[in-house]
């Protein structure tokens, strides 16, 4: 797998652990997580003050190319955080369709035994945290209950189980992402 290197802060990764910058024919910049614009791309890390750096000319410059006009920071993250959203929400959306997303606690808690991952809304009630069982280590959603119960036509919803462990690593890869970036 290709090693990365953010621009902002020059820590080395996979191309999963960053976002793509690559300059758009308007002279500005544009911002993704899939790697499929066109062009030289350079990376950045989900931090605030990544995003600040890699936007500094002198950055930009030996990134990209010269005269690029740079979104302000907190632009860039709300759009990433935006991409990220998106993400997230289509990974939810493809494991119900899939078949592999169990909603509701007691559900969720009896595909916990068979081997499935509990999934958290981030509004979820102190008491049904209490509930959930020791050793679950589930991973925490930066969605209401609402718009995970809108993602599925139904209700709200605040825990759900997951059997699919490649949906899995990259629900939990992006959640924290988008944590990162304040999107909680």
């Amino acid at each position: 797998m290709p090693v990365r290197t953010c621009i902002g802060c020059r820590t080395k990764g996979e191309a999963e652990a960053f976002f793509r910058l690559a300059a758009d024919p308007s002279g500005g910049v544009a911002a993704e997580l899939g790697g499929r614009l066109p062009g030289r791309g350079a990376h950045c890390c989900f931090k605030a003050a990544c995003i600040e750096a890699a936007l500094k000319p002198k950055n930009l410059a030996r990134a990209l190319q010269e005269g690029l006009k740079p979104p302000a920071p907190a632009e860039l993250a709300e759009r990433i955080r935006g991409l990220l959203r998106q993400r997230l929400e289509g990974l939810l959306a493809a494991a119900w369709r899939k078949g592999v997303l169990t909603p509701g606690r007691e559900a969720a808690f009896r595909e916990l035994e068979a081997g499935g991952k509990l999934l958290l809304a981030r509004d979820l009630a102190e008491a049904s945290r209490r509930a959930i069982p020791p050793g679950a280590e589930p991973v925490e959603l930066p969605l209401r209950m609402e718009e995970i119960g809108g993602l599925l036509g139904r209700g709200p919803v605040g825990v759900l189980a997951l059997r699919d462990a490649s949906l899995e690593g990259e629900l939990a890869r992006r959640a924290a992402q988008l944590r990162s970036l304040g999107g909680a």
